[in-house]
């Protein structure tokens, strides 16, 4: 795992290389795209749905170039670290 220092295409290239596959951290000017990308999946119907340890998410895969991401949202976690409705709109 590495923190979002060392999200670069040389160490990701390493990496998978190696044969080994890794999670990264993407700076947060990078997230807006990703929530764009993630409401219009939802809204088309493209979310997988799962709970984990009682928590709800909704998951979309994100495919570009060379990388996959998955993006995870759980109503439950919005409103605790936002202090708001769970059915409220992000």
């Amino acid at each position: 795992m590495f923190d979002a220092g060392a999200n670069t295409k040389k160490n990701k290239k390493k990496i998978r290389n190696l044969h080994y596959h890794y999670l990264t951290l993407k700076p947060k000017k990078a997230y807006e795209k990703d929530i764009d990308f993630f409401n219009e999946q939802l809204k088309e119907g493209n979310a997988e749905h799962i709970e984990i340890n009682g928590r709800h998410y909704s998951c979309v895969k994100k495919i570009e170039n060379e990388s996959t991401s998955y993006i995870f949202f759980s109503p439950e976690l919005y409103a605790t670290q936002t202090d708001r409705d769970q059915g409220e709109k992000i």
